[in-house]
């Protein structure tokens, strides 16, 4: 099973953690790591590094991030050039995280998870105008 690791500003993971639970239940091997502040870069790498140790089960993890640019992103992709199979994906929302947690046994490749996320993330977004 692919891990996933939920990290973000203040908190972003938190705040994903309730409302992915309540749509999908309580689920293994995903972490969420919030970035507060007072945090420093390095503690959050330390978190962040103990969440992957947690969750990487040998097919792989997936850091969903909030912010392209942001520390937690900057951190996610830094983590995963050390470390594979892996991949950062920034920009997540509840659409990408409710499906992840869903469908991430349907994949055995990191990439075609995150083609798959990157795709779901696209069709959330949708305007009505009155």
């Amino acid at each position: 099973m692919i891990g996933i690791i939920v990290t973000g500003h203040i908190h972003f993971a938190s705040g994903m953690k309730s409302a992915v639970e309540a749509i999908v239940g309580q689920q293994q091997d995903i972490e969420y790591i919030d970035f507060i502040e007072g945090t420093s870069r390095e503690d959050l790498e330390a978190l962040l590094i103990e969440a992957y140790q947690k969750v990487d089960q040998g097919d792989g993890v997936l850091f969903c991030t909030d912010v392209p640019s942001g520390t937690p992103f900057q951190v996610s992709a830094q983590i995963c050039t050390d470390r594979k199979p892996s991949a950062a994906l920034t920009g997540s929302n509840i659409s990408i995280l409710t499906e992840a947690a869903m469908e991430r046994d349907s994949f055995t490749n990191v990439a075609d998870l995150v083609c798959h996320l990157t795709e779901v993330g696209k069709l959330a977004i949708q305007s009505i105008s009155f």
